[in-house]
Formats: structure tokens, C-alpha cells, sequence
């Protein structure tokens, strides 16, 4: 479930065939009144988001070229997002998010989670399962005629899957998918981003037949590359989105909080003063070897009071790199590495993958589920931000929740706040 997208309401935003006019008239049939007033809260805000107004809903940028604002919005310190729901007019506004409007939500049709997204853009363009599996098949597809609805499939998926954006493909996403699929090979990384560099810059008319275009090349590109990033959206190796139960919040997908933020910049003065002490410290920490591999283990501050930022800094300044455990064994000896098994740890940022994986912002390497403290569902999508730890109980990674729409910015911008206390009481750095 999540809060409903305006530009789903709007029968002139998504171009050709309209997809929004159909949902519409979906709405209109089944009940419910063809015009309904009122003012309804939707998941667009500022706050808590790493640009400025974002779906936080499925972490996605804006599209202004689909949006319709009231005249005048948004206003400056007006801080979440509206839907103005009146005869005839259908548009967003800023407002205080301490206002009391209703809630405008969205549910996924009642289906297995790998069909229920499938299932909404087949019947939106009307395209049949036959259809469907025509688009899988490599060597049918680029020898059959497709159809404009089949092309507004293929963007109705990629939009949901966060692949595919206003005009073209979503860059980092796009990449980030071929990077996750080529793990540990680095011959199809290498052929992944070629065919990526030729199919990229594909453009039409209409963006039903941008995404074709882009599908189409990727396919002639690198077929088997193609069906991967299908599998690992979908689980099943159909066109099928893995998607949330029902919940009463948002879920909040991961980001580059940190590492997108904050430059890993080599200090060499400090660095030299670490490596030409006599004990192989300073004034923040010391250097330990431990099978072959050499940290940087912070002082224990007995507050709690660590700040992840300064240890990212700390750490690129002589050399080293924030934590990021690679295995269970490796979480498991933490408490040896660090020589203190009464503390907590954090480790660097992270950023989800799909709605299924979730990989380190640096390494890139996937965290497993064996690597947590609590069980998936508890894990993947918390409601609220969250900061990654290995906790102190048995050394194992867990989230480390602060109730508050402002969690990193208190981390980042340390000087605007009453300091965090009780959450990370040593840190640690590893060899890059």
C-alpha cells in the first residue's frame, strides 16, 4: 500500500493511449463517485528525502513535465504534498505536514505478490499473458510486430520497477541493476555497460515507445543480461513485481545517505602521523592486524555519542574505509577486532536494490539475509530512517532506528542538533 500518485489521476500526463484516463474510468466503474472533493495527503515531501520534493513512497524524483501544480506551489517552507481534489480540477499544493487532510492510498489488487503488479499494467493497456510472454522471448520479440499497448506495458513495468523515468531510463538505476546481476563477473559487467552506452541515448516520440526502444536494444544487446535484471526484479522470471503487503506506513527505501554526501578525501599529514608512530595511533584510534588484514579501530566513547560521518571521514583521511562486514564470520569476529564486546559498531551506508537486495554503498556486495539480527520482513524496508550497526548482543547487523523525519541530517549537519547518544560507542575502519 502507499499513498496514490496524482499523475494517476490525470488523463493528459502519461501520453500516448492514457494509461491515468483508464484508471480513471476504473475508478468511475466500480462504485464510486465520478467527482470527489476535498483535500488528501500524498506521499510527496521534502523532508527526509535526498533531493527536494520526491515520491518518498518509491524514492523517485518528481517528474514536473507530469505534474500539475495549484498556481502559486509549491511555497517555500511548505513542506509536504497535497492533492487539491475539486469539480472538474485535480491538482498538486504545498502545505504544513501538521495540517489535518484525509489520506489518499493506493492497494495492489488482491493477487500473489510477483502478480499483482503485472496484473495492473496488463489490464491498464489491455495486453494478454500470451502477449506477455512474447515480450520474454528474445528471439519472438525482435521478429514480431508490437503493439503501442505492449509498448505501454513495457514503461508501465520499468516505471514500477524505478528503471525507467520521464523520456528515458532512470542512469544510476539502470546501472546500479547491471552492476548488481554482473557480481563477481567482470567480462558481463564490462559487455552490460557497452550495450548500456548504446542504447542509453534511444529516444521517440512518446515514452511508450522510448521504452520499447530501450527494451528492444537490450535484448539485441545482451538477451541473457536482459532476462537477469527480469528474474532478479521479479523472482519468478516474469514481468511480476515483488511488492509490500498492506502496512500503516511507508516504507522507506535505503540510500547513499553518507557516501553521496561526504567526500572520501586522503588526509596525508594524518595518515603519516598514524603509520610513523611508534604505536601505530593517534588521537582517535590505533591500527591492528588481524588475519592478514590491517584496521583502524576507533577509542570507545562511553556516551555513545559517534558520529557515522566523522568515522567515514576519519577513516578516508588515513587510508582506511568504514566497515562494511562481507560475511558472518567477518561480523562475527567484530568484538576480536575491536577488543571490546560491550559496544556497538557502525558500518557504512547502504542502498536497496529492487525491492528484494540491498548492497553496500561502496563495496557494492550484497547483504544477505544470514547478516541480521531479525528476521527479513523486519529488516528490508523499516517505516522510519534507520542507521546500519552490528549490535553489541551477538554481533550481527541490525538497524538503529531514531524516530524522527530528520535522523541523517543530525548526523550530517551535527551543529543544528542536540547530540545522539547511546548508539555507537567504538568504530571501526578496514583496508579498502
Amino acid at each position: 500500500m502507499g499513498l496514490v500518485l496524482p499523475g494517476q489521476l490525470d488523463p493528459d500526463v502519461n501520453g500516448v493511449g492514457g494509461k491515468s484516463e483508464l484508471l480513471f474510468k476504473n475508478v468511475q466503474t466500480k462504485g464510486f463517485p465520478a467527482y470527489i472533493l476535498g483535500d488528501f495527503w500524498l506521499s510527496g515531501t521534502d523532508q527526509g528525502c535526498p533531493s527536494t520534493f520526491r515520491w518518498c513512497s518509491l524514492s523517485k524524483n518528481f517528474i514536473n513535465p507530469e505534474l500539475k501544480w495549484k498556481a502559486g506551489h509549491p511555497k517555500d517552507g511548505l513542506n509536504c504534498v497535497y492533492l487539491e481534489v475539486r469539480n472538474g480540477s485535480v491538482l498538486l499544493a504545498s502545505a504544513n505536514c501538521a495540517e489535518k487532510k484525509d489520506f489518499l492510498c493506493e492497494v495492489r489488487k488482491k493477487a500473489t505478490s510477483q502478480k499483482a503488479t503485472q496484473t495492473e499494467c496488463a489490464e491498464i493497456w489491455d495486453v494478454s499473458n500470451e502477449q506477455i510472454d512474447m515480450l520474454l522471448n528474445a528471439s519472438q520479440f525482435l521478429t514480431s510486430n508490437i503493439s503501442i499497448n505492449q509498448k505501454c506495458f513495457l514503461k508501465c513495468i520499468g516505471v514500477e520497477n524505478g528503471l525507467f523515468d520521464f523520456n528515458g531510463l532512470d542512469s544510476i538505476a539502470m546501472l546500479r541493476q547491471i552492476e548488481f546481476v554482473s557480481q563477481e563477473d567482470p567480462a558481463k559487467l564490462q559487455q552490460g555497460f557497452g550495450a548500456y552506452d548504446e542504447c542509453k541515448d534511444m529516444k521517440n516520440d512518446d515514452e511508450c515507445s522510448t521504452a520499447y526502444e530501450n527494451y528492444k536494444c537490450g535484448q539485441e544487446k545482451v538477451p541473457s543480461l536482459v532476462s537477469d535484471i527480469v528474474k532478479i526484479n521479479n523472482n519468478d522470471g516474469t514481468f511480476a513485481t515483488q511488492v509490500l503487503p498492506p502496512t500503516p506506513c511507508i516504507p522507506l527505501r535505503k540510500f547513499c545517505w553518507m557516501s553521496n554526501s561526504t567526500p572520501c578525501e586522503i588526509n596525508q599529514t594524518a595518515k603519516d602521523l598514524l603509520y610513523n608512530s611508534s604505536t601505530l595511533s593517534d588521537k582517535y584510534g590505533s591500527m591492528k592486524t588481524l588475519l592478514n588484514r590491517t584496521y583502524y579501530v576507533g577509542n570507545v566513547d562511553l556516551s555513545g555519542a559517534i558520529n557515522p560521518v566523522n568515522v567515514y571521514k576519519i577513516c578516508c583521511e588515513r587510508g582506511f574505509k568504514i566497515y562494511e562486514p562481507s560475511s558472518v564470520a567477518q561480523l562475527k569476529l567484530t568484538n576480536t577486532i575491536t577488543g571490546d564486546p560491550g559496544t556497538t559498531v557502525p558500518t557504512g551506508d547502504t542502498e536497496s536494490i529492487n525491492q528484494t537486495h540491498e548492497v553496500w554503498c561502496r563495496s557494492r556486495q550484497i547483504l544477505h539475509d544470514s547478516f541480521f539480527n531479525t528476521a527479513p520482513s523486519a529488516f528490508r524496508y523499516p517505516c522510519v530512517e534507520t542507521l546500519m550497526g552490528v549490535s553489541k548482543y551477538n554481533f550481527l547487523l541490525e538497524r538503529y532506528e531514531y524516530y524522527s523525519p530528520i535522523l541523517f541530517n543530525r548526523y550530517l549537519y551535527p551543529q543544528n542538533y542536540t547530540p545522539v547518544t547511546g548508539y555507537f560507542y567504538i568504530f571501526l575502519c578496514e583496508e579498502p
